[in-house]
């Protein structure tokens, strides 16, 4: 059983072409299955073994695996899907007797309320424990899902962040953990690219199906708002802006950069239609509840924030781009919460 649209895992196969043949017989070990993205890669990669039979095996570890099965059950149908107990942060992490072809490192706290040097921590910890569990089950392949975070904050006068702009991030700010934690995991993965092909992708938006609707996503607390039929509340002033990749272009993208991207590159993944919070919310009601009302609780103060990726050298490089448009994504995960999700 699949809950990830089945016109989604058919246009990742599709997309993907005889990509997916490098997969053949082999195992890939993924950290941070239970998250957002790591159930959307899950669904993809089971999706792609059985329709293409490529004998592929999926490992991870979760600090929990029977409280995740209990609210997923549906994966434990997945057998090619094996999630044992773990933490990453634990240096012991192994799979003795297991030879490893791909690792994708997609794990980092970003929901719980963790505080700032846990989560600093599970950063570094975790990505330095996964590389050297790579390097030991002699991994060809690593990809490391990284952060627009790492730029820090975006000049107003730039239009998108590209791969190359190196930014400042502030040093004094307890809040730049999670970018802090994300730049050092990007050092430590480059330092293996003489063990192994590293390919690191910095991960702007997203949307689509499994994104939470009752956290920090401001999308996912909106789309669950105009599903409740609840006024809409913008807590700031609105007018920070951002663009949203769907999951299903996003599965495409970090697989196209897993098994075809040059060793050491980095890549930007990331919508390509700007949009401000405020506007954003407007999308939503008109999409889903046009009888729901936006209020924005603050007034305008100071540049407003942007968090806006440049995607020319994913386009560039491998002929990518989003195919999906930010009305679309909208529409498809409400659809999917009100078949599957709480509200």
């Amino acid at each position: 059983m699949f809950l990830s649209p089945a016109e989604d895992l058919k246009d990742i196969e599709t997309h993907l072409g005889s990509l997916v043949e490098q997969l053949q017989n082999k195992t890939i070990f993924l950290s941070g299955a239970t998250g957002f993205i790591g159930k959307c890669l899950v669904e993809g990669l089971v999706w792609l073994n059985r329709s293409k039979g490529l004998n592929l095996s999926i490992h991870s570890v979760s600090r929990n695996p029977e409280k995740f099965f209990c609210e997923y059950p549906h994966f434990r149908e997945y057998s090619e899907f094996y999630l044992l107990f773990g933490d990453i942060r634990d240096r012991d992490i192994s799979f003795s007797g297991i030879a490893i072809d791909f690792v994708i490192h997609a794990a980092t706290d970003v929901v719980g309320k963790v505080e700032s040097s846990d989560l600093f921590g599970t950063c570094i910890n975790g990505t330095s424990n996964v590389l050297n569990l790579a390097i030991k089950n002699k991994c060809k392949n690593f990809l490391l899902l990284s952060s627009g975070a790492v730029y820090g904050r975006q000049p107003i006068d730039l239009e998108g962040i590209p791969e190359s702009y190196e930014g400042a991030i502030n040093l004094s700010s307890s809040g730049s953990a999670y970018a802090l934690g994300k730049q050092g995991s990007e050092w430590l993965t480059q330092q293996a690219r003489n063990e192994m092909e590293v390919k690191i992708a910095r991960c702007f938006a997203f949307v689509g199906p499994y994104l939470p609707l009752d956290q920090h996503f401001a999308v996912g607390n909106f789309i669950r708002n105009a599903i409740s039929g609840e006024d809409i509340k913008i807590l700031g002033d609105g007018l920070a802006s951002r663009t949203y990749l769907y999951t299903s272009d996003l599965f495409i993208w970090l697989l196209n950069i897993l098994l075809d991207g040059e060793n050491g590159g980095v890549w930007n993944i990331g919508g390509d239609e700007v949009i401000s919070i405020a506007d954003l919310a407007l999308m939503v009601a008109e999409l889903i509840n046009p009888n729901v009302g936006v209020q924005v609780c603050q007034l305008p103060s100071g540049n407003p924030h942007r968090y806006i990726p440049d995607i020319r050298k994913v386009s560039i490089d491998m002929g990518l781009a989003p195919r999906i448009n930010l009305r679309q994504a909208i529409q498809k995960t409400a659809d999917w919460n009100k078949r599957y999700g709480k509200y």
